[in-house]
C-alpha cells in the first residue's frame, strides 16, 4: 500500500470516528427533547384534568380567536359551533366579542379532535 493511500485510509478512519461521535451526540440530543415532550405531555394532561374537574379555572374564559387556535379552526367556525350549541359563549356588550369557558373549549376539543391526540 501506498503512503497516500494510507493517509486516505487514515483521513477515513478520521470521518468515521467524527461521524460516530456526532452521531452519539445527536441520540443524546434526540433523547433529551423526547423525554422533555413526555414531561410536557404529562403536566398538559394533569392541567386538563384539573381543568376539567373545575380545580383550577373554574370562570376562566378565552375569546373566539383563542378558542379558535385551541381547536384549529377559523373563528367563523367557532361562530358556527356557538350556533350550533356545541360551544356557549358570553358576550361582552361592549364589544361584542364572545367569550367562552375554557373548560368547554377542552372537552370539545378532546371529544370532536381525538385524532389530535397523535400530534400532541
Amino acid at each position: 500500500m501506498s503512503e497516500e493511500q494510507k493517509r486516505e485510509l487514515e483521513d477515513c478512519y478520521g470521518q468515521i470516528e467524527f461521524l460516530t461521535i456526532e452521531l452519539g451526540n445527536t441520540k443524546a440530543a434526540l433523547e433529551r427533547a423526547n423525554q422533555e415532550i413526555e414531561e410536557q405531555q404529562a403536566t398538559i394532561q394533569f392541567l386538563e384534568e384539573q381543568i376539567e374537574q373545575g380545580a383550577i379555572y373554574d370562570e376562566n374564559y378565552i375569546d373566539s380567536e383563542a378558542t379558535a387556535k385551541l381547536l384549529g379552526v377559523k373563528i367563523r367556525t367557532i361562530r358556527k359551533y356557538n350556533n350550533e350549541g356545541k360551544l356557549t359563549a358570553r358576550k361582552y356588550t361592549k364589544t361584542g366579542r364572545l367569550y367562552f369557558p375554557l373548560k368547554q373549549v377542552l372537552r370539545l376539543r378532546r371529544e370532536k379532535f381525538r385524532h389530535w391526540a397523535s400530534f400532541e
